[in-house]
């Protein structure tokens, strides 16, 4: 494949995934104090917070943050009057939503489930955050915590659901660009079937994703226009939302 065969093949495939799952976490570009205790006492994580340079998740995971590393982690707070959190932390990665289902089964009785993730895979968020809605429970960002990209829909699957002050809801696009298996595999696609035919099923996987993302958010009450809120912002700058902002789009619906 020549040169100008691939630039033609790198542009076409930047326009249609943007709506592809996310393989690129982040935090948001608001820093946040070290260590600074939520409502309940939980404390975030000392290496959850990277700055507006927003490398992949398996970068930060080499270079020693724990956070971004592999899978989601699971513990639960107690708290006055006996309320019982699930604390949700860490990268969303794949089996996720089955270890969500048996960590909320051995927990017990739960109140409501707190959110500290930079996101991950998409599809395990969204399987996620149709459980979380199935269970009928309250989801909250605490003061200090961040919840970014396929965390957004994990968090939009509580019934009742708070961001609270020095909480953050950050989005952005979704890629798949960073995925160094994805793209060798769209180069190795177009090799053996074509340019054309390559991003057509790319157009379809995409078009798909999106169907997929407008259903979830219509089931669980948000407004459609978050679907065209968050792919206009560039997938290396999450954006914080605002309070005013979340609650326009019904993301948050309580005070």
């Amino acid at each position: 494949m020549d040169r100008t065969t691939l630039k033609r093949l790198g542009a076409a495939a930047i326009v249609v995934l943007a709506v592809l799952f996310v393989s690129a976490g982040g935090a948001s570009a608001q820093p946040k104090g070290p260590n600074e205790a939520s409502p309940l006492g939980i404390l975030p994580r000392d290496d959850a917070d990277i700055g507006a340079s927003q490398p992949t998740p398996a970068q930060l995971c080499r270079a020693g943050k724990r956070f971004f590393c592999s899978n989601l982690t699971f513990s639960v707070a107690q708290g006055p009057r006996n309320h019982r959190t699930l604390v949700v932390q860490g990268q969303i990665g794949e089996g996720d939503y089955q270890r969500f289902r048996q960590a909320l089964a051995e927990a017990g009785p739960i109140d409501d489930i707190v959110l500290n993730s930079p996101g991950g895979y998409l599809d395990e968020g969204l399987a996620i955050g149709r459980f979380i809605r199935g269970r009928r429970l309250t989801t909250r960002i605490p003061n200090g915590f961040l919840c970014i990209s396929a965390c957004n829909f994990i968090f939009m699957g509580g019934v009742v659901r708070y961001v609270d002050p020095g909480g953050k809801f950050a989005a952005h696009m979704f890629t798949a660009s960073g995925s160094k298996t994805f793209v060798q595999d769209v180069l190795a696609e177009a090799q053996t079937r074509g340019l054309e035919a390559t991003i057509r099923d790319i157009e379809q996987e995409s078009a798909e994703t999106a169907a997929k993302v407008a259903r979830f958010l219509v089931e669980m009450s948000v407004s459609l226009r978050f679907l065209t809120e968050f792919a206009a912002i560039p997938n290396d700058h999450p954006r914080v939302l605002s309070i005013d902002e979340l609650r326009e789009y019904n993301i948050v619906n309580t005070d």
